[in-house]
């Protein structure tokens, strides 16, 4: 399976208790949906791995995980930091015009002239506007473009095209 293929959800922190519980930081909006999202997977040396959890509870404002087959502090240390990540098929379908951020890695990148700026290749998760990052096609610059204020006009994902308000941005 491609590495690109999936996204990250999560990431388990360090070990609590004696028993192989891992703190468990969650990147979903609402932060018990990561539970929803059964398997995960980390990716260990480029190759995917699937885990399973045998419980988890809601302790001192963290999310505490017991995986199947870690039973001790050791087996957990190995796990800490790791990021968790699915499937993109595992997300639920989408109604009317909403789009996950993953769809837009690869899309064309045109201005309001149907010229042709760059082509997105990532996206910034962790940040209130969540920027994706456009590289330029002439200058070889990256260009950091929100999508919550109406930066994109028209997305087109079976062309993997869209045109940008160049007018709407900030210099």
């Amino acid at each position: 399976m491609l590495i690109n293929n999936y996204e990250i959800i999560g990431k388990l922190g360090k070990f609590y208790g004696i028993k192989g519980y891992l703190k468990l930081f969650t990147f979903t909006n609402i932060k018990k949906q990561i539970f929803s999202y059964i398997p995960w997977y980390i990716n260990i040396l480029n190759k995917i791995k699937y885990f399973y959890i045998n419980f988890w509870k809601y302790k001192n404002k963290n999310f505490l995980v017991k995986l199947y087959n870690i039973n001790n502090i050791n087996n957990s240390c190995i796990l800490t930091n790791y990021k968790i990540i699915i499937h993109n098929i595992q997300f639920p379908k989408l109604i009317n015009n909403e789009i996950y951020y993953f769809n837009l890695i690869n899309c064309k990148v045109y201005n309001l002239n149907l010229s042709y700026l760059g082509i997105i290749i990532n996206n910034i998760k962790k940040c209130i506007n969540c920027p994706i990052i456009i590289l330029l096609n002439k200058k070889k610059k990256l260009l950091f473009i929100s999508i919550k204020n109406n930066n994109l006009l028209n997305i087109n994902l079976q062309q993997k095209k869209i045109i940008l308000n160049i007018n709407n941005i900030k210099k």
